[in-house]
């Protein structure tokens, strides 16, 4: 079973880019999505992991801290140990089929980025 999620929010840190054992590029990120709950706007940081190596590549490129992004995926759970203990967590997975990630602000670094299209948001 797979959960689907869609949100837009801003990069909390710049991306890293990691290569797995098998030699695959893929990116990690943070974005901040806000959320409204007793009448109080709060943060949920949500963990990115972006599969697709063309799309790695261009967060690499042109994305930095800040940017405001669209991210289409799947809620993946992932366990770890830490100090003997183990933990678990939520990420985000932009797969390398049938995910998608755009940049929708200019900074400095994505100033050269194009523009998305009207049509390719969701709403």
């Amino acid at each position: 079973m797979t959960c689907k999620v869609i949100m837009i929010g801003n990069m909390g840190r710049d991306p890293e880019i990691k290569t797995t054992n098998n030699g695959k590029k893929f990116a990690r990120f943070s974005i901040g999505v806000g959320k409204y709950a007793n009448k109080e706007k709060t943060t949920l940081w949500m963990d990115i992991v972006v599969w697709n190596e063309r799309l790695a590549e261009v967060v690499q490129s042109f994305a930095t801290k800040g940017t405001k992004v669209y991210v289409d995926g799947t809620l993946e759970r992932r366990t770890y140990s830490k100090d003997g203990v183990e933990k678990v967590t939520y990420e985000v997975h932009v797969p390398a089929y049938n995910g998608d990630i755009q940049l929708l602000t200019r900074n400095e670094k994505n100033e050269s980025a194009p523009e998305p299209a009207d049509d390719s948001m969701p709403f």
